[in-house]
């Protein structure tokens, strides 16, 4: 009968040990953080033409309100330039984020992001968006490192647009020492 009940007994005790391990777990859970996908950026040439609404269409990568992303953007002659499209979806005010720019050998990499805007109805000509509010001085300027005011690693810009409106961000970035770039954005409403 003693053996009887220490076999019970012992089987009790694992029991009772997996139920307390479940317990925990399930009032715990594990947090894992999604990994954003890398989207590559296709690069255009380094000519006065670029700020046309058909270059910006020939290559602007569509993005969404709320959603974040990961860019990458090819350097040639260490320099990379490209478009992202975004249309609004609600009249309000949109802030566009770009931060975490780096190169995969760490070396130094700056750049500017600009709002464009088709410049009217049929015209293939693009104009930058006035009276936008920056979290730093100038104009969309962003770097990998702080080293000043005007450069700093988050550039934010917030714009109103309406319904239906369309944005071209046009990206220029500068990392000699690098074939190309990395960086986080966001449009938040």
């Amino acid at each position: 009968m003693k053996n009887h009940f220490l076999k019970v007994s012992a089987v009790a005790k694992r029991f009772l040990a997996l139920a307390l391990i479940a317990a925990l777990v399930l009032a715990n859970p594990l947090s894992v953080e999604a990994k954003t996908k890398v989207k590559t950026l296709k690069s255009i040439k380094n000519d006065a033409g670029n700020l046309t609404v058909s270059v910006a269409n020939s290559c602007a990568t569509e993005i969404k309100a709320g959603k974040s992303y990961k860019f990458k953007l090819k350097q040639k002659n260490h320099r990379g330039l490209s478009y992202v499209k975004f249309t609004a979806p609600a009249t309000k005010d949109y802030t566009f984020t770009l931060s975490k720019l780096s190169t995969p050998n760490g070396s130094y990499a700056n750049g500017f992001y600009t709002l464009y805007k088709q410049q009217a109805d049929g015209v293939d000509g693009l104009t930058s968006y006035e009276n936008i509010k920056t979290n730093a001085p100038g104009e969309g300027y962003f770097a990998s490192r702080s080293g000043n005011k005007r450069f700093p690693k988050t550039r934010k810009q917030t714009v109103s647009l309406n319904a239906g409106d369309t944005v071209y961000i046009f990206f220029d970035t500068l990392a000699i020492l690098a074939k190309h770039v990395t960086f986080n954005f966001k449009v938040s409403k």
